[in-house]
């Protein structure tokens, strides 16, 4: 596609590519709509998954840069705008722009304080999936299948070692709008958490409120896109 634009969107710990599948039927000749698959999941499934955050943005930052040929936006969804957010630092570093819009979903500022429990990946098999079912972080029909369960915990463990691990560098803001998304049903995640982005941009910060639960529904997540899609289009004019 020759699209003008493209939309990185990175997943939640534990997700794959599919979570923004939705909103591929934004695709247009304005902004290509581009989900990203990150390594142990999905059709990556025999790839490792580096063993801290900073080694995923790396490795990230470096496969996505031949599609830095044309203007970008960000879209993270909880660990994905943490992901998202190191790996524009690393693109600035290399001299590369930063993205016309950032988008947050879900996700705490790097300056903002974490959860009370910073340990949970490792817990015991038992306690874990106890743990994150309770925090709304796992979809019911991922917990009533056995099966699915053994091969989605060692991903969503892995994932919350990454981000329960790392330790943000102190970094400048960056010259991009930023829209920050929060469902007035999350129990994960705090307005206060998600305000903390305004620190992170030079840019307008807007903070909208959708009637969702930490993990969106479809409609949701269209409405998270048409957003930032019009954002993107009055800035561009």
């Amino acid at each position: 596609m020759n699209a003008r634009a493209r939309l990185f969107c990175l997943p939640p710990a534990g997700a794959g590519a599919s979570t923004f599948y939705p909103l591929l039927a934004l695709d247009s000749n304005e902004v290509e709509i581009c989900p990203i698959t990150l390594p142990g999941r999905e059709d990556r499934y025999r790839d490792a998954i580096p063993d801290t955050l900073a080694a995923l943005a790396d490795q990230t930052a470096d496969q996505l840069t031949p599609w830095l040929d044309r203007p970008y936006l960000v879209l993270g969804y909880s660990m994905g705008a943490l992901l998202g957010w190191e790996m524009v630092q690393r693109w600035r570093q290399r001299g590369i722009g930063a993205p016309r819009l950032f988008g947050v979903l879900s996700a705490p500022a790097p300056c903002a304080p974490g959860p009370d429990t910073d340990t949970l990946h490792r817990l015991p098999s038992e306690e874990f999936r106890a743990a994150i079912a309770e925090l709304g972080g796992i979809p019911a029909e991922l917990q009533a299948n056995a099966e699915v369960m053994d091969l989605y915990e060692p991903i969503v463990r892995a994932d919350l070692r990454n981000c329960e691990t790392h330790r943000p560098s102190s970094t400048p803001p960056i010259d991009a709008d930023l829209h920050g998304f929060l469902g007035n049903r999350d129990t994960l995640v705090t307005s206060e958490q998600v305000e903390g982005w305004r620190r992170h941009t030079t840019g307008e910060f807007v903070l909208h409120r959708l009637d969702e639960p930490h993990i969106f529904s479809r409609e949701g997540l269209l409405g998270v896109g048409r957003t930032l899609l019009a954002g993107y289009g009055a800035r561009s004019r």
